[in-house]
């Protein structure tokens, strides 16, 4: 390499995270992170801290590509992983690097050109504003007229089922007020609280998932029907509750006792012989 190489290489400006697979230095910080996405139970939010340059963004891009990539926690595949790395040329790892994932929405803070002031972009991106530099590199059998036609009615059969368990949710979550209003037992309240909890969990997932509709359509239609049953097995609970607490307890008498016999008449006195 000749002193100009060098001194050019030295110059370029280092990849952004978003392109950076390679990670240095924060093996126990992925294995927490990997193992909170396998247990099903990972926090809404991470906070990850240090000083600059020391690959906080490259450790938060690298496990969004691995979400995205792996969007069943339990999946086999995902139970043998070791890291959270992905293979240069997987599909996630390229569409981010080029900004046209449509399940990825990123803050940053960036410089207001007007200012020179620092202000929170809320960047997210819409595969359908440049579809050539997304959809079309995977799917080439299309123009830019059928890939927009395409994602935009698989958007609207997503979202008739996104709201039909809305709507279901909302009929569960009335119920629960007039269980209520006649005092149904604390146990049927529970067991259908617990339904409520698989609806909503099955129903809000989606409901932050930019671009379901299109790469995840089937996950989606599954885990939204599972919130719909949910949904109609706590009402079935909560009905059956309150039919059993308005229905009038059939009384139980002892059967009465049959009238006492009449006393027999005293026989009439024989004659006394004369």
């Amino acid at each position: 390499m000749s002193a100009g190489d060098a001194d050019a290489r030295n110059d370029a400006e280092p990849p952004h995270p978003r392109e950076t697979t390679a990670l240095f230095g924060h093996a126990d910080a992925e294995q927490t992170l990997l193992e909170a996405y396998r247990s099903g139970r990972i926090p809404h939010a991470w906070l990850i801290g240090g000083p600059s340059g020391i690959g906080k963004a490259t450790l938060a891009y690298r496990m969004a590509r691995f979400v995205l990539a792996n969007p069943d926690p339990a999946a086999p595949a995902l139970r043998k992983a070791k890291t959270l790395a992905l293979p240069d040329d997987d599909r996630t790892v390229r569409r981010i690097a080029a900004q046209g994932h449509p399940d990825l929405l990123v803050l940053e803070r960036v410089v207001n050109e007007k200012t020179g002031k620092l202000y929170t972009s809320h960047w997210q991106t819409n595969p359908k504003n440049y579809l050539k530099e997304t959809c079309l590199t995977c799917h080439s059998q299309w123009d830019e007229k059928q890939a927009r036609y395409v994602i935009e009615s698989m958007a609207s059969h997503y979202q008739g089922k996104v709201r039909n368990a809305e709507f279901w949710l909302a009929q569960l979550i009335g119920k629960f007020g007039q269980a209520q209003l006649v005092a149904v037992p604390e146990d049927a309240l529970k067991a259908a609280r617990l339904k409520h909890g698989d609806a909503h969990a099955n129903w809000e997932w989606w409901t932050a998932a930019n671009g379901a509709s299109f790469h995840n359509l089937d996950l989606a239609k599954e885990s939204l029907a599972k919130s719909v049953t949910a949904s109609q097995e706590g009402i079935k609970i909560l009905d059956d509750a309150i039919k059993a607490k308005q229905s009038p307890v059939a009384g139980i008498a002892p059967a009465a006792a049959p009238p006492a016999a009449a006393a027999a008449a005293p026989a009439p006195a024989a004659a006394a012989p004369k």
